[in-house]
Order: C-alpha cells, then sequence, then structure tokens
C-alpha cells in the first residue's frame, strides 16, 4: 500500500521539478515569434544571448534603428522565471530592464544614473496571454538654457497569445519645459486603446490621447492655456479597404486675450486600398536615415506610383462637426470629397479627372469674423502696395486714411458678395456659402458658378 502512495507521489514529484525546465524550454521556442512580433522595417530586433536554466533563463535583445541620420541603439535584458510554484497560475514572469546604448546610453546615465529606461514585468499565463506592467522613471534635464521635467510614466498592456491583438495604456502625470522666463507645462497626459492585426496584416487601431490641461507663461503672466484636450484614432478594415476616424476636442483654449471654448472636429478617410496603404506604409519605413530631401523625393515617386489603384477604389475625405464658439459667435464647417470609384487616374487629361470628382461644403461664419478675415487680407494688400509705392518715393497715408479705406472696401467685399449670391445670412447672423460639385458644376448657394472659374456649361 505504502508503494501504491508513494507511486503517485513521485510522479507528482517528478512532474513539478521536470516542468519549469519544459516551460523553459517553450519560452525559449517561442522567443523567435515574440522578436518577429517586435520586428519593424524601421529598426533590427536581433536575440544577441539566450541561457535556459533549471528554474530561470536570460535573454538579451538589441534592436538598432536611424533617426535623421543618427544610430539609436536600445539593449532589452530579461529575466524569465519559471518556477511554477511562485507565479500564482502562471506559467512565466519576463522581467526586462531596457536602456539605450552608445553615446544615447552615456546621455541615459547622465540623466537617470544606473535606472533603467524603462522597466517592465509581463505575466504569462496556461493560455499564452501576456499582461505587462510598465514604468519609466521621473527626471530633470538642463541643457543650452532648457530644463526638462518629466514626472515619469506608468501603464499596461495585453497581448493575446498570437500576437495579433492587445491593449495598452499609459499615464504621465505631468511634463514641463523651462526656457529664459518662458514656462510650458502640460498635466495628466494618457494614452489608452487597442489594436488588432487586419485581414490584409496591417494594424487596426482604436485609441485616445487626453490631456487635462497646457499652460504656458512668461514670467508671472500666463500667455495661453488650454483644457480638455483629446485626440481619438480608430482605424477599421473591410472588403480590402481602410476606413479611418480621428476626432479632435478642445474644450477651452485661450490666447491673446481670445477664449474659444467646444472647440471640436472630425476627419474621416474611407475607402483606402489597404494593400497599397501598407506598401506605401512599408516603404516609408525603410527610407529612415535618409536625408529630408531624399526622403520627400522617393515618398513622391512611391505616391505617384500608387495614386491609380488609390483612386480606382474610390476614395473619400470627409472633415465634419467643425465646430468652435468664438467671442464674435459660432463657427461650423463641413467638408466632403470623394473620387467615383473606377475612375481613371489620367493626369494627361485633368478634365477627365476633374468629372470624378465630387465635393460638398458648407460654411458657417460670425459676420464680425468674416469680415475680420477680409480685412486682413486686404490690409496685406494694400500694405504690399504700399511698400512698392514707397520704394519709388511716395509718401505713406497716415494710418487713420488706411484704415478708412480699409472700413470701405470691407463693406463694398460683402455687398458684392451678398449680391451675387455667394453669402446669405442665418437667424444667427452668420454668413454662410454651400458649395455643391458633381464633377460637371460648381453650385453655390445653388447658383452655377462654372463661368466664372473657367469650366464648360453642364452638359445634359
Amino acid at each position: 500500500m505504502k508503494k501504491l502512495i508513494l507511486l503517485p507521489l513521485g510522479i507528482v514529484a517528478g512532474l513539478a521539478a521536470g516542468a519549469p525546465y519544459y516551460v523553459g524550454t517553450r519560452v525559449e521556442q517561442a522567443f523567435p515569434n515574440y522578436l518577429q512580433a517586435m520586428s519593424d522595417p524601421r529598426a533590427e530586433v536581433k536575440l544577441i544571448a539566450y541561457e535556459r536554466g533549471w528554474l530561470h533563463s536570460t535573454a538579451r535583445v538589441q534592436s538598432e534603428t536611424v533617426i535623421e541620420g543618427t544610430r539609436v541603439e536600445v539593449l532589452m535584458e530579461s529575466d524569465i522565471n519559471h518556477a511554477l510554484w511562485e507565479l500564482g497560475g502562471n506559467v512565466a514572469r519576463v522581467t526586462t530592464r531596457v536602456n539605450l546604448e552608445g553615446e544615447f546610453g552615456d546621455k541615459q546615465r547622465e540623466i537617470l544614473g544606473d535606472q533603467p529606461l524603462v522597466s517592465a514585468v509581463t505575466d504569462i499565463d496556461i493560455d499564452g496571454v501576456q499582461r505587462a506592467q510598465f514604468t519609466s522613471p521621473a527626471f530633470t534635464w538642463k541643457d543650452e538654457g532648457v530644463t526638462v521635467e518629466w514626472a515619469g510614466v506608468s501603464g499596461s498592456s495585453t497581448m493575446a497569445a498570437d500576437l495579433q491583438s492587445g491593449d495598452f495604456d499609459a499615464l504621465v502625470p505631468a511634463l514641463t519645459v523651462h526656457e529664459s522666463d518662458t514656462v510650458v507645462s502640460a498635466n495628466n497626459l494618457s494614452l489608452a486603446g487597442s489594436l488588432r492585426r487586419g485581414p490584409s496584416g496591417g494594424w487596426l487601431v482604436d485609441e485616445k490621447l487626453a490631456v487635462s490641461d497646457v499652460n504656458v507663461s512668461k514670467g508671472e503672466t500666463v500667455t495661453a492655456r488650454a483644457n480638455g484636450l483629446g485626440l481619438s484614432l480608430r482605424t477599421d478594415e473591410a472588403d480590402g479597404l481602410y476606413a479611418t476616424r480621428t476626432a479632435l476636442e478642445l474644450a477651452e483654449v485661450q490666447a491673446d486675450g481670445q477664449l474659444l471654448r467646444d472647440n471640436r472636429l472630425t476627419l474621416s478617410m474611407e475607402r483606402i486600398d489597404a494593400e497599397t496603404a501598407n506598401r506605401i506604409q512599408e516603404s516609408a519605413a525603410k527610407l529612415q536615415g535618409q536625408s529630408p530631401e531624399q526622403v520627400q523625393m522617393q515618398m513622391t515617386g512611391m505616391f505617384m506610383f500608387a495614386l491609380p489603384k488609390l483612386l480606382e477604389r474610390g476614395p473619400r475625405l470627409t472633415l465634419s462637426d467643425v465646430h468652435s464658439t468664438t467671442p464674435m459667435g459660432d463657427v461650423d464647417l463641413r467638408l466632403d470629397v470623394a473620387y467615383a470609384e473606377g475612375g481613371a487616374f489620367t493626369p494627361d487629361k485633368p478634365a477627365e479627372m476633374i468629372r470624378n470628382l465630387r465635393a460638398e461644403a458648407d460654411i458657417a461664419l460670425p459676420r464680425a469674423l468674416a469680415e475680420q478675415i477680409m480685412r486682413q487680407q486686404l490690409r496685406n494688400q494694400i500694405e504690399a502696395e504700399l511698400n512698392v509705392k514707397e520704394a519709388l518715393g511716395e509718401e505713406r497715408p497716415d494710418p487713420e486714411v488706411i484704415e478708412a479705406q480699409l472700413d470701405l472696401l470691407v463693406e463694398q467685399q460683402v455687398m458684392v458678395l451678398t449680391m451675387q449670391g455667394l453669402v446669405t445670412s442665418d437667424d444667427k447672423g452668420r454668413m454662410l456659402s454651400e458649395l455643391r460639385f458633381d464633377g460637371q458644376e460648381l453650385l453655390v448657394n445653388g447658383q452655377s458658378m462654372n463661368q466664372m472659374i473657367g469650366l464648360p456649361p453642364k452638359s445634359e
């Protein structure tokens, strides 16, 4: 009987003793997949050392990239604990220290001392799901009259076992920059979201950046401030087409004595060929390290090569929910531009391409703001003319004369626009314009503008 009892106990003990080594072997086998997930055309990621032990293993991973012609090296050193009885139901815990190397490593040690740039602890459960907690230390950095105070960062992330989806969040309590008597500060910067691999292989994201407030001061005086900043981005893919939506909101912003409230806009891009967009992104990533001139030239070439395919799918750009409440009144804008699906790219026949365009725009501006914009444009024209006359020896008119002339010109311009039907008014006293283009005719507030802009009459 005693032997019968000891036998299963021995089996359990053997499994308990051997399991950590088995898990360590599995973790080592999985490491190439982790490196592949970390890989990016802009950076070379390689495993430079891996030592497997019975209860603990160690790994050293190096990443190299070139940013604006400067080589940046990053070293990630990990201790992998696979002693199952210490892990609370997980199969491994990876403790990682991330540090810069080379000249940037010297600068890091000067600022942080022996502290790592980033510290992370990642738990891997029995299903392979990874849950990480990471931190980066606070520091103060001074260089050439500029002082940066960084309050550190903390966050977490989760990655699925197949490394094809995950979520993340991070928080920076405060960031302050001092230069001379000017101080710029931002508080409670947070980033949270999720990502997943799309059908075409690109990453689809759903994330939001938020900042509670930003302040700019000079001496004891606050010269500008903003609060309630939010920036969100969402990317989706269906039928080989990307759709992205970017939304910006800013509760309040004040500068030069002007307060703008309830500021927001949404930018959407739809029907973007996913395969072509991925190819452009991958090619652009490989240009890291080249001069700005080379990057611009090659990117222009790539885009022109890809443009026929992009236009063929009927891309659409929409700027909607553009709003700001100003001291003069509410500003509202909307823009919708699309290219007909299947429309050809014929740069040698621009008229054919114009026929494939569809566009709508709605503009509502407070009359005082519209007049202020007109006044500034007219002022620039008058100043340019006066500068030429002064160079020829003519005397400059008194400022009062110039202002009176501007008053008259603005009044005349508003009158002409109203008589031509290019602007109307709403019950708030705002100036309105409604633009529509169907590929053949441009309508402004229902009136054809073809003759004015040089387009032939619309054919029936």
